[in-house]
């Protein structure tokens, strides 16, 4: 059985150290305090105070020692942030569980936090160069990104506050008009039976009438469906009204509240190396915080506001469904109205555009170094691959990289193995793809793009540019990101040897299977042009004649860098015949 010693009653926080640095368990921490950083032994020791024995787990992996009491700990390639859980066997004890955040070699703290937010400009930048209607409209909007989330509360606060005022006089004198309805009603009920009146099958009801001599039955239905005029609230200016507020409003509230929280953990990590660094701004910082976390908590009142004016009584029979915002009469000339509609162009101008692209990358901020890195310079590659192409008079013609959950707001997600984003010029198509699946050619019998590598097994690098013409596959340029490199004599970063084998191996096995009609087989033939790695180095790496190597990407890279970049960029689209 687990014997606490005689330090039982000590907290949590002084039972394990991580490079002499106490552990905490509390809520919301991530132990950047104990700076573990990736490629670096990481000691972790049993306190005096903790239980006897402890076992400890990293993301749900036990970590072993030979030598009770210190543990020793190496994250390869894998600065983010990790669980640490302490077990004490036999025991009562609940598995005590925290975060750590591993800060990365390659780069600082500060890069990393970086990427994070050049993935946000990147993702407004494809916003606005790929869906068309949001490329006319951001003529009259600010940067996507440029607004914080305190700024954006502040627009939307005035906005509700002075719709608070005009539903308060709107409930007074709300809009109707009369329309034209139709109603069930008994027979008997009927005033007037005309061609507008209209039988409703079901029950009948059988008269007796005499004619002449003879006596007739008069089937009568019992109940009819008759036209009748009613003042209605359901017209375009309160289905306008109802969408503004159920929907609109709350839509941007709840994307406020996502950028507020993702806010405030970047901060978070930034105060606590303030802290730790005795910087003069820790209080400013602090009060930052603490502005966010009353963001939160007020678009939450706001929301419910929304949600109660939009039950007014006059308002719960009306449609919420509009498909335009044309200015009408009532909106230009009704006092109330006409207020409601300043503001509502109000937020159209500087809040209804937005772009929720900080769900993703908090996902992937709260994953390893490695997977943001890999990602962040995907998408850096993707960003001058369109400029290059736009600058040859490529246009986009689709996109899946952002779907659009309400007008004007968009969701940033990246889905595997489809055309993500796809440009055109005459007959030629250029299809950008993130994690392509090539099948195997053994398995997949039929024309097109397929790896010739192994038995069975398909090849799925980490994204492909692939070019068409006339629907026919025609060249492919593979990229690979890798978050690790190594020191030459000569000073500078390069790929690894293995990684640089990945790529010919891609560059061998990648091919266009066709239909050969002679020999009635699927023959495949060379199709890929070129095969990069994406790396953290600082050269440029070719070898094969320019078709393999390793494009260098890092974050803030200097100009003269940047510019290498895009030259390497556009040999290989030229090899491609693209440019």
């Amino acid at each position: 059985m687990a014997i606490p010693v005689s330090g039982v009653n000590t907290g949590l926080d002084t039972w394990l150290t991580i490079n002499d640095r106490p552990v905490s368990f509390q809520a919301g921490t991530e132990n950047l305090a104990v700076e573990a950083m990736e490629y670096k032994q990481n000691y972790v020791r049993a306190t005096v105070y903790a239980p006897h024995p402890v076992e400890i787990f990293i993301d749900q992996k036990p970590l072993n020692t030979y030598n009770y009491g210190l543990w020793l700990w190496k994250p390869f390639t894998y600065a983010g942030l990790y669980e640490l859980r302490v077990h004490v066997p036999g025991s009562d004890y609940p598995d005590q569980v925290t975060k750590v955040r591993v800060v990365p070699q390659y780069f600082t703290q500060k890069l990393y936090q970086n990427m994070q937010e050049d993935l946000s400009n990147i993702a407004a930048d494809l916003l606005f160069n790929l869906v068309s209607s949001v490329s006319e409209r951001v003529k009259t909007v600010q940067r996507l990104q440029d607004a914080s989330p305190l700024q954006d509360y502040r627009h939307i606060r005035l906005i509700i506050d002075h719709m608070g005022e005009v539903l308060g006089a709107l409930r007074r004198d709300p809009y109707r008009v009369l329309s034209n309805q139709t109603e069930q009603r008994e027979w008997s009920d009927v005033w007037q039976f005309n061609g507008d009146s209209q039988a409703i099958g079901g029950d009948t009801l059988h008269i007796a009438r005499k004619v002449g001599r003879h006596t007739q039955t008069l089937t009568l239905p019992a109940r009819w469906q008759v036209p009748q005029t009613v003042l209605s609230y359901d017209v375009y200016e309160n289905r306008l009204l109802k969408q503004f507020l159920k929907k609109q409003l709350i839509t941007k509230l709840n994307a406020i509240q996502e950028r507020a929280v993702s806010e405030i953990g970047k901060r978070k990590i930034a105060l606590t190396h303030a802290k730790r660094h005795n910087f003069s701004d820790v209080g400013e910082q602090e009060k930052g915080i603490v502005a966010l976390e009353h963001v939160i908590d007020e678009c939450q009142n706001m929301k419910q506001r929304c949600l109660q004016w939009s039950n007014n009584l006059f308002l719960r029979s009306v449609r919420g469904e509009v498909s335009s915002n044309k200015a009408t009469q009532v909106f230009l000339k009704h006092p109330h109205y006409s207020r409601f509609y300043k503001l509502y162009l109000q937020f159209q101008q500087r809040l209804q555009i937005s772009l929720n692209s900080q769900t993703y990358i908090t996902e992937l901020s709260l994953r390893k170094m490695s997977e943001l890195y890999e990602m962040w310079s995907v998408f850096a590659l993707t960003r001058i691959t369109i400029d290059l192409l736009k600058e040859e008079g490529y246009e986009a013609s689709s996109q899946h990289l952002f779907y659009e959950i309400d007008k004007g707001n968009f969701h940033f997600e990246v889905r595997k193995n489809i055309a993500s984003i796809v440009l055109a010029r005459d007959d030629k198509r250029i299809k950008i793809i993130y994690e392509p699946n090539y099948p195997n050619y053994n398995i997949h019998r039929a024309e097109g793009l397929v790896t010739t590598n192994g038995r069975s097994l398909p090849q799925t690098p980490d994204m492909s540019i692939e070019v068409y013409q006339q629907n026919k596959p025609a060249a492919v340029c593979i990229f690979d990101a890798k978050y690790k490199r190594v020191r030459e004599d000569d000073g500078y970063f390069y790929p690894l040897v293995e990684d640089i084998d990945k790529m010919s191996n891609y560059a061998a096995n990648i091919q266009y299977q066709r239909y050969d009609t002679i020999s009635k087989r699927f023959r495949p033939s060379n199709i890929v042009t070129s095969a990069y790695v994406l790396y953290p180095g600082n050269r440029v790496y070719e070898e094969a004649d320019g078709k393999i190597g390793g494009i260098p990407l890092r974050p803030n890279m200097s100009l003269d860098h940047q510019q290498e970049v895009r030259q390497k960029l556009r040999d290989i689209l030229y090899e491609a015949q693209v440019i």
